[in-house]
Formats: C-alpha cells, structure tokens, sequence
C-alpha cells in the first residue's frame, strides 16, 4: 500500500506502476504465507469459478422435543447456480430472546434440530428481547400458540454470496417485519409478504408505513407493498 500511494503522488511511469500489479495466484501465496492458513478452497469457490448457491429452506417446531426442525435444499438445476460447502449462521427470534446457531452445509438437502429455548406462550401479550439488546411489548395473539418462534434468519449478517428462498408462516414474516431492527431483514419480509393478501398483512404494513421510527425507504416499499 505504502509503494502504491507512493508511485500515484510522484505521478509514477507506466512501467514503475506495472510492477504494483500481483496476480491472484501470488496474492493466494502471500496470504497463506503470512497467515498460515491455506485459502485455495475459498479462491476455487469464489474466485475461479462463477455462480453462486440458490438455498430454499423451511423450518418446523416439535413441541413434544421442543426443537426447530430446520430443512435446507440447494437447487443446482439452474443455470448459475453452484453447490455449496460451509458453514452457515442461523439466528431464531424466540420469545425469551435471539439465538444463533452455526450448522454446516454439505449434501444436496440438509436436515438440523435447532434446541428451542423458550417455552410456549401462556400470556397474550409479552415483553420480547431483540438481538439489538432492545426489549418490546408484542401483540401475540396471531402466532401459533404452540411455537415460540416469532421469525428465523438465515445467514443474517451476508457472510455467503447466495440466493436464498426461505418459507415461513405469515404471522413469522409480519413479526418480523415490525419488530426486527436490521433494514435487509425488514425488505426481506416486506418481499415474502406480497405472497399473503390478508387484513393483518394490511394491517402491519399500515403500522410500520405510519411509523416515524422505521428506514424511510422501508416505509416507502410498505405503500408499495400495499398497492398490490
């Protein structure tokens, strides 16, 4: 960096900066000689090689084992689309509070039980712990009675480059959309939405449309939504 920054304030050759330029192989090579750690996987997946995952997941609650039981699918029939070798973050939004989990993706279709940390509801209404700290009153009187789990994230901070189709209930998604901080999650469920026409779907995206606290763009896509 310091020979680059360099070579432009001295208004450098053509030739003198021609010798700044470093491969991919050399930089590999730098890398692993100066961390110890081989990254010829990584370059071979995202580097060398186009397309990307295409994930297509759903989850279901077994309140007898009280776990999450989570399916993911990897679609390569279409064109792009790649398999996938890695581990993967999964954060569920319980009724006592956030929870991640790291799982790891290996075959075609891959099948994990998630432990559940929260007991089913007993009150209507309750104080819910966010993974932003943030402690707020809900409404639970459309979600499932016997599922504590308000909504899942899969890979919520984007840490794999991937396409990704996620199924849940509609209560999932409108709780979701009105009580999850993260901008990308609310445009997420503002999406998976569209797919359900109902009168508390108009009645969420009326709520979050009115509210002076949510990402004005977040608010604009909600009249958006509504219009459809």
């Amino acid at each position: 960096m310091c020979l680059a920054t360099t070579a432009c304030l001295k208004d450098a050759s053509l030739s003198s900066r021609s010798r700044l330029h470093i491969s991919s192989k050399s930089f590999s090579r730098v890398v692993s000689t100066l961390t110890t750690k081989d990254i010829q996987a990584l370059l071979t997946q995202w580097v060398y090689e186009s397309g990307c995952p295409r994930l297509i997941g759903s989850f279901t609650f077994s309140r007898k084992r009280n776990v999450v039981e989570l399916e993911l699918k990897q679609d390569t029939t279409i064109k792009g689309s790649k398999k996938f070798l890695g581990s993967l973050v999964i954060r569920v939004q319980e009724l006592e509070g956030s929870f991640s989990q790291t799982i790891l993706l290996e075959d075609s279709v891959t099948k994990y039980e998630l432990t559940c940390h929260s007991k089913v509801r007993r009150n209507k209404k309750k104080k819910i712990p966010l993974i932003s700290g943030d402690e707020v009153d809900m409404d639970l009187n459309q979600m499932d009675p016997e599922c504590p789990i308000l909504w899942i994230r899969i890979d919520p901070d984007l840490k794999v480059i991937r396409e990704l189709q996620f199924e849940q209930a509609d209560y999932n998604w409108q709780c979701e959309l009105r009580y999850e901080r993260d901008i990308l999650s609310q445009f997420e469920a503002l999406e998976a939405l569209k797919r359900y026409p109902s009168q508390n779907t108009r009645e969420t995206l009326g709520t979050v449309l009115d509210s002076s606290h949510c990402f004005y763009r977040v608010r604009i896509e909600c009249a958006h939504v509504l219009t459809h």
